[in-house]
């Protein structure tokens, strides 16, 4: 006997052979249908780039020609929204309607102005908020 070989039945038989044989080692192979969320198209189909293509679509529907000059793309399940120009009213609604696609957990903002035409929207001054800095 060999302590610890079991076949399936659980029982512990003499021949190392005989379980390895009963025991089904054969690979299996599971189907996963499922697509991840960030990964589906328009129609529902498979597409890398799907949050990214569902979310240009609602805000091209919701906020009709004020979106052409943005890029869309993701990061995973992050919409990343790259684009001149917007008051900060379009900002808002550009990320609550990213938000509402599913698949999208969080939004990055590059590149989108407000204001003057010097300042970006998340401009920074060097040493700003570090105490003691000069």
């Amino acid at each position: 006997m060999h302590p610890g070989l079991h076949n399936i039945s659980g029982n512990v038989s003499g021949n190392i052979s005989d379980n390895i044989n009963s025991a089904n080692l054969e690979p299996k192979i599971v189907e996963c249908r499922a697509i991840p969320p960030e990964r589906i198209g328009i129609n529902g189909e498979y597409d890398y780039d799907g949050l990214a293509s569902r979310v240009r679509l609602l805000l091209s529907e919701q906020l009709t020609n004020s979106v052409e000059a943005l890029r869309i793309s993701q990061r995973g399940r992050v919409v990343v929204v790259i684009g001149p120009w917007v008051t900060e009213e379009m900002a808002q609604k550009i990320i609550t309607l990213s938000l509402e696609v599913e698949g999208a957990t969080s939004v990055e903002v590059n590149g989108l102005y407000l204001g003057p035409r010097s300042r970006p929207i998340a401009h920074i001054e060097p040493n700003q908020y570090l105490p003691n800095a000069s």
